[in-house]
């Protein structure tokens, strides 16, 4: 950073290499100021031997770590698969909400509303098949009363729908939050922070909505 912008980015090895980077510069000065306070004390220290210090140092760490059965953390790829969704992810979404009790109830109101949507139109057919076979009164008393029924059921399907899909994202946004607080550290070290942003934005949008 310098003024407020960034003018350099990159890995720090390969920033402090760069003789006419800002990093460097910014090196160099820490080292000038080091000598300086250095000579007071009979001691001097040149900017070159500090950045090699610098390095070496961090070779070392690196070679502790392995010898040590440390392996440096590694952010790992994004794997992508493909094939068929078990039915186990398709359960787990089905008894996320009220353990799936609902789910019979929401299937028996499809069904209902199918079998009335037939009904209404069995009726238009038969009644208008044979001219005066029903009053045009009893014709659109009955019919009004089927669409009537046909369009509760319409209604209590969806708002039912509604309640188990909120109330599925709620549980597994709280379950993906609790989980991020409750990881590792290590987990962290080798997910991105763009990945675990990604997934967790995505359910939150599902959730709001």
């Amino acid at each position: 950073m310098k003024d407020g912008n960034i003018v350099q980015s990159g890995a720090y090895k390969d920033l402090a290499v760069e003789t006419q980077g800002e990093l460097r510069r910014l090196m160099v000065a820490h080292c000038e100021s080091l000598r300086q306070l250095s000579s007071t004390e009979g001691n001097s220290i040149t900017s070159e031997s500090y950045l090699e210090n610098q390095n070496q140092e961090s070779r070392e760490t690196n070679k502790e770590q392995v010898s040590n059965g440390q392996s440096v953390p590694v952010a790992k790829k994004e794997e992508r698969g493909s094939g068929r969704v078990s039915w186990k992810v398709y359960s787990s979404f089905i008894t996320a909400a009220y353990k799936g009790a609902f789910v019979p109830v929401l299937l028996l109101f499809h069904i209902f509303f199918q079998a009335l949507q037939m009904g209404s139109n069995y009726w238009i057919a038969w009644a208008t098949e044979q001219e005066g076979r029903v009053s045009k009164r009893q014709f659109i008393v009955i019919f009004a009363l089927i669409s009537g029924a046909s369009s509760l059921f319409v209604l209590a399907r969806v708002l039912l729908l509604t309640a188990i899909t909120i109330k599925t994202a709620q549980r597994l946004f709280t379950g993906m939050i609790t989980s991020i607080f409750q990881a590792p550290m290590s987990f962290f070290d080798t997910t991105s922070s763009s990945q675990i942003l990604d997934r967790v934005s995505l359910l939150g949008h599902h959730h709001v909505y």
